[in-house]
């Protein structure tokens, strides 16, 4: 059920928001001001603060699901945890430490291949990575000419 385009969830959230910071504003006026603005701050504020709130507790919230560490590339992490490859991929490409490196180099360091596109494209699995709507898995694509790395990128598949 929509009510001008929000659901019905929407408003008890910022029920849920809107009543304890109502009492904390009227708690707070009734120590810090004089009698006859008492009364309308509490309700101002809480208009104007419960959106405000609610925003920000949306934000927190997504960046919490989207955030990952960023961590150097370590050869031993990369082969121990297959799923949480994402977490290197970002040192690994900003390094550029792939390219240059021949077909066998590569292997040696980043292990045999997930998919092949065709002999000068190579992708390694790298888990899902955090993201708000994120529900396929990620790879790494390692591109060659003249069996030499020359690009190194990540994609969704």
């Amino acid at each position: 059920m929509t009510i001008f385009g929000f659901s019905i969830e929407v408003y008890f959230i910022n029920l849920g928001i809107a009543i304890p910071t109502f009492f904390i504003l009227r708690w707070l006026t009734s120590k810090l001001t004089r009698k006859p603005i008492r009364k309308f701050i509490p309700w101002i504020g809480t208009v104007v603060l419960t959106p405000i709130i609610y925003i920000s507790m949306l934000f927190v919230w997504i960046w919490s699901i989207a955030y990952y560490p960023d961590m150097a590339f370590n050869e031993v992490e990369w082969r121990n945890n297959p799923s949480e490859r994402y977490e290197l991929t970002d040192d690994l490409i900003e390094s550029e430490l792939l390219i240059g490196l021949t077909k066998n180099e590569v292997k040696e360091l980043l292990g045999d291949y997930d998919y092949t596109y065709d002999e000068n494209h190579w992708a390694y699995g790298i888990g899902h990575v955090p993201a708000l709507f994120n529900i396929d898995p990620s790879v790494l694509d390692v591109y060659f000419e003249n069996e030499r790395v020359i690009k190194v990128s990540q994609q969704e598949t």
